[in-house]
């Protein structure tokens, strides 16, 4: 039960998320641990949220049944539920969404889930967005940076939309830090992307060229020849801009080995 604690604890997100679904894959087999239907609800539970931190739309099914184990507590239940609620938004099924999340408030409060509340609130549209995302990182457990992190990604398209580019930064900026934090190349790649245009938009270009040429690296890591040919020609133009034209040629190269 100790080792199962410890999983639960362990945030879902980059080498943590791989490090969980190595370990559940090594308990499930355990059959001294299986035997206790408490430890066996946990694991259930925590595949469920494995299945949807790795693919949310396929998840629905998977949290309906977790969430109804006897052997969770009433906190890991809500959390499930919330967790549904947002895989079935993004299925595109906003009305059972918004329900169950509505069904769920009062719970989630008095079982201490008020800040995975919050979230799920924000992301099926009930209430005010940026408030409810605000409210959920100053009370999401440290367990929770996936979700620490979506909610900045999240704040800071609500401040780019808002005309306030600080606030937009910061929270990039706050995104990109638990992205490295955690191992997560998908994440990291994406939050240092969005970095560099904004300082474009901005016109600090000295903050942009590291920027893009980080998320540009990070592209080549994962493969993703688009975003590789999308930073890399913002990148040269910034160079050639300086006429660093040797920099340039090098970036338009690995422009050219993308494509």
């Amino acid at each position: 039960a100790q080792d199962v604690s410890t999983l639960e604890h362990t945030p879902l997100i980059g080498n943590g998320r791989a490090a969980v679904r190595a370990a559940c894959t090594d308990l499930a087999g355990r059959s001294e641990l299986t035997a206790d239907a408490n430890v066996t609800d946990r694991l259930i539970a925590l595949g469920a949220k494995l299945a949807f931190y790795e693919q949310a739309f396929d998840a629905e099914d998977q949290l309906a049944v977790a969430g109804q184990l006897p052997g969770l507590s009433t906190r890991a239940a809500v959390e499930l539920h919330l967790l549904r609620a947002r895989a079935l938004h993004l299925r595109d099924e906003p009305e059972a969404a918004v329900q169950i999340v509505r069904e769920q408030r009062d719970l989630a409060r008095r079982s201490g889930a008020g800040a995975y509340w919050r979230l799920a609130a924000a992301v099926t549209g009930l209430g005010d967005t940026r408030a409810h995302l605000e409210s959920a990182l100053t009370g999401l457990p440290p367990a929770a940076d996936h979700d620490r992190l979506e909610a900045h990604l999240r704040l800071a398209d609500i401040a780019h939309r808002g005309a306030e580019p600080v606030r937009a930064t910061a929270h990039l900026t706050s995104a990109l830090v638990l992205a490295d934090k955690h191992g997560d190349t998908v994440a990291a790649a994406h939050a240092a992307a969005r970095l560099g245009h904004l300082y474009l938009e901005l016109g600090q270009h000295s903050d942009a060229e590291p920027m893009l040429a980080r998320a540009m690296q990070l592209a080549r890591d994962l493969d993703d020849d688009l975003a590789v040919t999308s930073e890399s020609s913002l990148l040269a133009a910034l160079q050639l801009n300086r006429d660093d034209l040797e920099a340039a040629w090098e970036t338009a190269g690995a422009e050219a080995e993308a494509g």
